[in-house]
């Protein structure tokens, strides 16, 4: 899937072009590196949040 490109290269799920913009990844509050209810219950390996809270082992 491409976004801002007609042909995503083939080895990614998905592919985010552009000159001027970024991309915005969900922020959350941790309470701790092994955090695992701020979430809630789908958890899974390698998913991607933005930590805004410093909290004891955790800092943004």
């Amino acid at each position: 899937m491409g976004i801002g490109t007609d042909m995503p290269n083939s080895s990614s799920q998905l592919e985010i072009v552009a000159k001027d913009r970024g991309v915005l990844i969900p922020q959350v509050s941790l309470t701790g590196t092994t955090d695992q209810t701020t979430i809630g219950s789908s958890n899974i390996e390698s998913l991607l949040v933005h930590n805004i809270q410093t909290i004891s082992d955790v800092r943004p």
